[in-house]
């Protein structure tokens, strides 16, 4: 009979053991999920960051682009008052000079 106890036992204790194990591996499993997880979350708001930042610098490239396309604008246009107040001059000095 204490042979038979103790087989029970060795039964019981290995059938506990093998649960323990099952139980100790599921957790172990959760807890890679959970971290794969996180890095997987991770990466996604580094991206969306990373995406943030290349859209801010592309519209700060654009802004400084239409700010040196105006800047050209405003120049041209001065230069062409310019030649048209030069033009102005010299056709009232050719007038002057045709009247004396």
């Amino acid at each position: 009979e204490k042979n038979v106890e103790d087989e029970t036992y060795s039964e019981e204790f290995g059938l506990f053991e093998e649960a323990r194990k099952t139980e100790t591996g599921r957790i172990e499993e959760e807890s890679r999920k959970k971290e794969a997880m996180k890095r997987d979350e991770d990466a996604r708001r580094i991206e969306i960051a990373r995406r943030a930042e290349d859209a801010r610098r592309i519209e700060i490239a654009r802004r400084a682009e239409d700010a040196r396309r105006i800047e050209e604008a405003r120049r041209a246009e001065d230069a062409r008052r310019i030649e048209i107040a030069r033009r102005a001059e010299d056709a009232r000095r050719i007038e002057e000079a045709r009247r004396a």
